[in-house]
Order: structure tokens, then sequence, then C-alpha cells
């Protein structure tokens, strides 16, 4: 059995019954567009262990075999430290989607099987995340002859038959824009309940806090939370679990105009944005709230606009401690 540091646990104990919700990052081990040795993965990991008990890692199917994901040792450095892991289980990296290759119905079958191997592989991840951001029509596309929720039913169905004893399916994290209703109303079927364990939500809101933004529909994310509760209950089931598996505000210094239009907020608001954001997931019964990200996505994203969520500029710089964007006064949570 893995040692773990007596005081990483005890840290982890006390950050929980502060806290009253379960906290993480999400990183980019398992991402093709991101090599990393080992001393690079270790000193990540020394950032996030003291102050979250979650990473989120995604391990994409490139439509190629599952031995071949970039993923060496990361998994057992993970559990050295006694950090939870959620898989995120997508088709591929969105960069290496954009425009050239789009969930269809006829990949669901290689899909699963994909999913199957992939969970068999690393039996130590318990937590699977079954797409990302399903609703955004940039990453996905569909025929107009089937909705796009039907198809993630479907989806879901076979993932579910594929999955090893004790995995357990979070369903892919939603943004709440475009048609994110009809998703969540699928999401809260009958016809969808039996085949994923958690709820996932992606309910970005820069620059605004998440207590204050409106999101689709006009709501803010406590209405869509009610929304989602009421759902399930009209057709007759127990909630599942929510979690938030990404949010996060772009941040920097001496911002310009024209990154203020884009949603861009100060490091040095970012402990207080965080704070509210807790505070209020707490207050609606969020389980587990994981932020994106450890680092800035410069080296990934290739549109002319990177949104730097990170602690950390790409090359190591640090902008801001998750330490100290994390520690939320406890008086926020009694």
């Amino acid at each position: 059995m893995l040692k773990v540091s007596r005081i990483i646990l005890l840290a982890l104990f006390v950050n929980s019954l502060v806290l009253g919700i379960e906290l993480g990052l999400v990183h980019h081990f398992g991402s093709p567009t991101v090599m990393k040795d080992k001393g690079q993965r270790i000193d990540d990991i020394k950032k996030i262990s003291p102050v979250v008990s979650w990473v989120r890692e995604g391990l994409y199917w490139l439509d190629e075999d599952v031995s071949r994901q970039p993923v060496q040792g990361f998994v057992e450095e993970y559990l050295e430290k006694n950090l939870n892991i959620l898989g995120l289980f997508a088709y591929s990296h969105p960069t290496q989607t954009e425009g050239r290759f789009y969930f269809h119905e006829a990949m669901i079958a290689d899909f699963g099987r994909a999913f199957g191997a992939m969970a068999r592989k690393y039996p130590e991840i318990r937590y699977w995340e079954i797409l990302n951001e399903m609703n955004l029509t940039q990453y996905f596309r569909y025929s107009d002859k089937v909705k796009p929720w039907g198809l993630y039913q479907k989806l879901l169905r076979e993932v579910s038959s594929q999955r090893p004893e004790g995995t357990l399916l979070v369903s892919g994290g939603l943004t709440f824009e475009g048609e994110v209703e009809a998703w969540l109303k699928a999401l809260c079927s009958k016809q969808s309940y039996d085949d994923y364990d958690v709820l996932a939500l992606h309910p970005y809101s820069y620059p605004k806090l998440l207590s204050e933004a409106k999101m689709a529909g006009g709501r803010t994310f406590a209405e869509w939370i009610l929304w989602i509760l009421q759902e399930f209950r009209n057709n007759g089931l127990d909630p599942k679990p929510i979690w938030i598996t990404e949010i996060g505000w772009p941040h920097g210094t001496d911002l310009s105009e024209e990154q203020k239009a884009w949603g861009w907020v100060e490091t040095n608001d970012i402990p207080r944005i965080f704070a509210d954001a807790i505070s209020e997931a707490k207050r609606l019964g969020v389980e587990v709230m994981i932020f994106y990200a450890l680092e800035d996505d410069e080296p990934q994203n290739r549109q002319g606009h990177h949104l730097p969520f990170g602690f950390y500029h790409h090359g190591g710089e640090t902008k801001i401690l998750p330490a100290q964007a994390l520690n939320i006064p406890e008086t926020l949570f009694k």
C-alpha cells in the first residue's frame, strides 16, 4: 500500500471539516499536448496536494490504441499524495478536434469499448467524466435528424455497460448556454438515470461572481440548481449528486480594456471570487468543486485570445499560489 504523508492527510481532513465541500484542480497530464518528465510532475503535485483533494485529468481517445496514451506514472504519483482522480474520457482534446473530428452515432460502440479498455487499464481511477461540454457546438456536430442529447443518452448507456465493477460515471460537464435546458432534461429523465452516478456542471460566470451572475434563460446558478432538483423530482427520481467539474476566472494584472472585455479579472481579486464561489456551491449542496486550472493554457490555445485561468504561467512563473486562492476564511462556512 502506498505511504501517505500524515501532514497531507491531516491537511485534507481539516480542509474537509472547514469547507464542507471537496475542492480540486484541473491538470493536463493526460493531454497529448502536455508532456512533462517525472520531476516536473512531482513538482506540480507538490503544489496541488496541500490544498485540494481532487484532480481532474483528461484521458483522451484519439481513435487509436489506448496504450499510446501519454499518462506514464501520474496515477501512482497522485495516489502517493492521497489525491482522488476524476478521469475525463473524451474523444479528443478540443484543439485537435476543431474542424477535423466530431462525435456521431456510428462511434458509440467503439467509444464504449475504448472506455472499458481505459478503465480496466487504470483501475485506481474510480470516477470517470464522460465527454466534455457537449452543448458547445464548436466541439460537437450532429445530424439534424438526431438530437445531440439523444445520442449522448445512447453513449452513456453503452459506456455504462462497459464499465468495470466499482467504477462510477460522471455525466459530461455542461456549460450554461445554448440548449442546456434540453440537455439537463435528458439527464434528469428516467431514460438516463441508471446510466450515470453524478451530474456535472461547468457554471463559468466570469467576470461576475458565481452568486450574482445571470446564466442561460436569465437564471442564476442557484435558480438552475433548484430547477435541476425539481426536474428529477417531477420524474419521480431522487436527485443525483451534483459536482462542479470546471469553474474558473481568467486573471492577470494591469489589464487592458480588451482583456476586461473578454472577462479577465485582477489576480488580486481571485481569493474573494473563489470565496464567493465556494460558499455559494456549498450552500446549494454541491459536493465537489474543481477549479480550472493549475496553469494557464497558452500552449494549447490556437485561437489568438487565450484566457489565462491558471495559478501559474505555463513556464512556471507564479501568478497566485493555490494555497493563497483557496485559503478561505473559516467564518464563511459556519
